[in-house]
């Protein structure tokens, strides 16, 4: 039984068409997306990476349960199994880039390549960037010569496509503020990032830091000691903070009974579940679910 079959995930190649050959990227204008893509269904999550820079417009954009505004010069970035809902209000633009990460591994051999990027490696960072005047006509510049590649198709346009992309995410790194972040040496946030990986993978079966210690060659106190002093928040903290976003995704976006969601989460029974889930929030299941379905947008 896997209550996920209900929520829609979303690949290139279905946004584009299945009469089109497999891509890894696709570079567009908002709103000529939004015409030639009028049958998404709301929330969903995405196989690819995603980002997403408004030129014009004004609403809400809903990711994993944050809401951030909807303005000109804001920036959005989804990574693989996200969910999100757009609530535009009247005129919208910007520019979308869609990618596959195999887009970048094909040239660097590196799977943790995006991760490099504050915005891609950590679910404790938003994913979300306002930009100001000083920053936008750059950022512009390199979104314009993107999609005129995409458009063009002329020689080697992929590679000067992750030429410029590059380019984008250093400039957007620097701008870039995580606001959980505390000081930390490079190779605390390079091995908090390789913990984070294995959590996104192995949270329903490990859920402890000592399951997770050994793959990084580390012990356990030194593994919560890195969480700490990189993102103020214990190595415990940040598995049990990933099994409750996956149960709230589940919750939300799932028909599935209570019972049902602590199955899937691997939870021994439903009356343990929902003490996992009230500690961490502060609310029942029942009560998670009956809220965010009275305030999801029509």
């Amino acid at each position: 039984m896997t209550l996920h079959k209900k929520i829609p995930v979303y690949s290139i190649c279905s946004l584009i068409g299945s009469n089109k050959r497999e891509i890894d990227l696709l570079a567009t204008k908002l709103s000529r997306f939004l015409s030639e893509n009028t049958n998404i269904v709301f929330p969903h999550r995405h196989d690819f990476y995603q980002i997403l820079y408004m030129t014009e417009g004004a609403g809400r954009h809903i990711i994993d349960f944050v809401t951030y505004p909807v303005a000109k010069g804001y920036f959005y970035f989804l990574t693989p199994g996200m969910m999100h809902t757009w609530d535009f209000e009247g005129y919208t633009e910007g520019y979308l880039v869609n990618f596959n990460g195999s887009f970048f591994q094909s040239v660097f051999r590196n799977e943790s390549f995006l991760s490099e990027f504050p915005f891609f490696h950590s679910i404790n960072n938003a994913p979300f960037l306002q930009l100001y005047e000083d920053t936008e006509g750059v950022v512009l510049s390199i979104l314009q010569q993107i999609l005129l590649e995409y458009e063009t198709h002329s020689t080697f346009y992929e590679m000067q496509i992750r030429a410029h992309l590059i380019n984008l995410f250093v400039i957007l790194s620097r701008l870039y503020e995580p606001a959980t972040v505390v000081s930390s040496t490079h190779n605390n946030t390079s091995l908090l990032r390789q913990f984070e990986r294995l959590v996104d993978t192995h949270y329903l079966q490990k859920r402890f830091p000592k399951d997770y210690a050994p793959g990084l060659g580390i012990t356990p106190n030194y593994l919560n000691e890195v969480c700490v002093q990189t993102v103020g928040k214990s190595a415990g903290l940040i598995i049990r903070e990933r099994i409750i976003l996956e149960a709230k995704r589940l919750l939300v976006h799932s028909k599935g009974s209570i019972s049902e969601v602590a199955y899937q989460l691997n939870f021994e029974d439903n009356a343990y579940f929902s003490r996992f889930f009230k500690k961490h929030t502060d609310m029942t299941p029942e009560q998670f679910r009956q809220q965010s379905l009275n305030v999801a947008p029509a």
